[in-house]
């Protein structure tokens, strides 16, 4: 619980409070919680994935104007067919 605390805490900026979180509930001195929540903060930082180990999304690949292209090539031919139709 204490974990999730400062980590939401240190999500929205506020390291203040996270620091005065371990402080009360470990009963630890300013400067020793201040160690704590670095530590903790450091963990989490590294359980997140670097952006470059994601995998990139499908439209930033090089065929995938192309294929959007074809796509819609075929809609407009497809919609040309059905409305000369008598």
């Amino acid at each position: 619980m204490l974990y999730a605390r400062v980590i939401m805490a240190m999500e929205r900026g506020d390291r203040q409070r996270a620091v005065a979180a371990v402080a009360e509930e470990l009963a630890l001195a300013p400067p020793d919680a201040e160690a704590v929540v670095d530590r903790l903060w450091r963990r989490r930082q590294q359980e997140i994935p670097a952006k470059e180990t994601m995998a990139e999304p499908w439209y930033s690949h090089p065929l995938a104007l192309v294929g959007i292209l074809v796509v819609g090539l075929v809609f407009v031919v497809a919609l040309t067919l059905l409305l000369s139709r008598p």
